[in-house]
């Protein structure tokens, strides 16, 4: 019970005012890496790291994220161009009809973070041929030529290979923003990059991203 009692306090403050002042916003900021606008970048992608072991083991069951369901405020303009990965996160949530809820940008920025590419407007690191686009690498990654391109390539993908790549079961998941482990559990079972990181895609860095968001929720940090 005393262990309990912190996420049960959590879950009872965002329950009463929907928003707690700042916490969003500290998350946020933990990963406020920028998404690659470079139009003629170059280098590795996850596609090419396929030999690599996890950082951190995977989380052997599902966690209930305290306001998991939670919708959360992201500005989404930008400034100078940039774009942040929550930000870009929230975006293709957008397009894919899905709502911008802690479980599904927990789970999408872990996807970036695992990814790390600096392939133009392009952080999950797709393959989709679009007007303007370029080759990022030899893996067929593309750099997109805008913000739009980019988040209309990923929409895409994952329509087109719902049945044949198993990208469907992610995007039903993150409509219903399913917990953040069961969803990158349905990538990392995809064809998006099978067997990466040492077979632990996307669900190798995701505790990280987790304790990020529940630490955000502990007052004074």
């Amino acid at each position: 019970m005393r262990r309990a009692l912190p996420l049960m306090i959590a879950a009872m403050v965002l329950a009463g005012c929907g928003q707690i002042h700042g916490v969003h916003q500290r998350f946020l900021a933990d990963y406020a890496r920028t998404v690659a606008a470079s139009t003629n970048a170059h280098g590795e992608s996850a596609k090419t790291r396929t030999g690599q072991a996890p950082a951190r083991p995977a989380p052997a069951r599902n966690e209930r994220i305290p306001g998991g369901t939670r919708i959360l405020k992201v500005v989404t303009s930008t400034r100078a161009g940039t774009m942040t990965w929550p930000q870009w996160a929230a975006l293709l949530l957008d397009h894919l009809d899905a709502p911008r809820c802690a479980n599904n940008l927990i789970v999408v920025v872990a996807w970036e973070q695992q990814e790390g590419t600096s392939a133009g407007w392009n952080p999950l690191a797709t393959t989709f041929s679009m007007p303007g686009a370029t080759t990022y690498n030899s893996a067929g990654v593309r750099n997109y030529p805008s913000l739009e391109s980019g988040l209309q390539a990923t929409l895409l993908t994952l329509q087109n290979g719902a049945l044949l790549h198993g990208y469907g079961a992610i995007v039903q998941d993150l409509k219903a923003c399913a917990d953040p482990v069961a969803t990158a559990r349905a990538i990392n079972a995809s064809d998006w990059c099978r067997g990466c990181s040492g077979g632990e895609y996307v669900l190798g860095v995701l505790p990280a991203v987790i304790a990020a968001y529940v630490g955000s929720l502990r007052p004074g940090k």
